[in-house]
């Protein structure tokens, strides 16, 4: 789906993001029919968005601020399944990167020259939705155990109906045409 075409008739179309409506066997349990390779790394084409795309720059800063680039593990995931399913899934491949980390010779040494000896621990910085799945992974027994902290950033703890509504309909997203502002650039006001 890196095709802006693709994007552009799902957003323009009506039928919004039919092909990723839920089937019956993912309502099932069964969740092979889409996965999620990486990351977005390129503008996503909507309306809400504006051409924002969040996760590059991130990630970048980021790697800047580890003692080496292999500390970092970008976790891409499908985020129509239920929280609980990726939750799982994140405690699971956290936990494997966490102990591929550890055995790393650049987080050896760091622990070496750390006063404390402490070993490294989890960071989850997490957008969005994300936020949910790293916030239900502290309800799974051990999993939150090696977690030092969380950030997340624009996650709607409380719920996000309209995003849902503007993802799948296309519909309630600020119209610069009709003067409402869009994330880009602020109101500006008579």
């Amino acid at each position: 789906m890196d095709s802006l075409g693709w994007y552009t008739r799902a957003w323009f179309s009506g039928s919004g993001l039919a092909d990723l409506h839920l089937t019956d066997a993912e309502r099932a349990g069964r969740y092979d029919r889409v996965t999620a390779i990486r990351l977005l790394q390129f503008p996503a084409f909507s309306r809400v968005l504006a051409g924002i795309e969040p996760y590059t720059a991130l990630c970048a800063a980021v790697r800047t601020v580890v003692a080496d680039p292999a500390a970092v593990l970008e976790y891409p995931y499908d985020w129509r399944l239920p929280v609980a399913h990726t939750a799982t899934r994140l405690a699971r491949d956290a936990r494997v990167h966490l102990e591929a980390w550890r055995a790393h010779p650049t987080c050896q040494r760091a622990q070496r020259g750390d006063p404390d000896g402490r070993p490294a621990r989890l960071v989850f910085i997490a957008h969005s939705m994300g936020g949910l799945l790293v916030r239900y992974l502290h309800t799974i027994p051990g999993a939150a155990d090696d977690v030092r902290t969380t950030i997340t950033l624009g996650t709607p703890f409380y719920g996000s109906v309209k995003a849902t509504v503007m993802l799948n309909a296309g519909r309630g997203a600020p119209d610069p045409a009709a003067g409402e502002p869009t994330f880009d650039r602020p109101a500006r006001r008579p």
